[in-house]
């Protein structure tokens, strides 16, 4: 699939938009990526913790800022921030 193709196919997709003082979220569903979140963040804002029972990939498209993941160990239940 082309880039403009994939860009069309995900405009089809948006489920819903949510917007606030700290900045945005869209998110898609049916897409050629499955549960694909794209997420703004304005300067000095802080988006709260949520919590994922699978993988999460994050892709920071520019700027700068702090990122704290807590990932817990799926054997021993042990948990390491980062």
């Amino acid at each position: 699939m082309m880039h403009q193709e994939i860009l069309e196919e995900l405009d089809k997709n948006i489920v819903s938009t949510f917007q606030d003082t700290r900045g945005g979220v869209v998110s898609f569903v049916n897409s050629v990526v499955e549960n694909l979140y794209v997420a703004t963040i304005k300067p000095g804002a802080v988006r709260g913790n949520h919590n994922h029972n699978r993988d999460e990939v994050i892709c920071i498209m520019g700027g700068e800022g702090l990122c704290e993941i807590e990932v817990e160990d799926s054997q021993t239940g042990t948990k390491e921030r980062v």
